[in-house]
């Protein structure tokens, strides 16, 4: 039987209160992230093909960088903790080469979803 060795970025924070708690970050493992099937890209189909599209390609990005991002990741707590606080900026700061739309589509994506749920509460 083969064991499959799942790599984690744990990540303790803590809140004003005083209460602690820790973050798991899972890189994805080999093969198990694929756009055409993620949840998130079939939910956007169902209002709209073009921001499914939208969405399809973003993850088809952050998927294909998913070892240089773990690999970040890693190599500093401050870099786990900027993940925590903005994954936004510590996606740009990781992986600088990604292509500028990216972030536009990622934020239009973001406001087509918000729409999305308001309209169905």
């Amino acid at each position: 039987m083969s064991e499959t060795i799942q790599r984690k970025i744990s990540v303790k924070l803590a809140t004003p209160h005083g209460a602690d708690f820790t973050m798991h970050i899972l890189p994805a493992m080999a093969g198990s992230l694929q756009a055409d099937s993620h949840p998130a890209v079939a939910k956007l189909a169902e209002q709209s093909t073009g921001a499914a599209d939208q969405a399809k390609y973003v993850l088809e990005q952050l998927i294909a960088r998913d070892e240089d991002f773990t690999r970040w990741l890693e190599s500093s707590p401050e870099n786990s903790i900027l993940f925590v606080n903005d994954p936004v900026s510590a996606i740009r700061q990781a992986l600088p080469d990604l292509p500028a739309n990216l972030y536009e589509q990622w934020s239009h994506l973001s406001q087509h979803a918000a729409a999305v749920e308001n309209q169905v509460m």
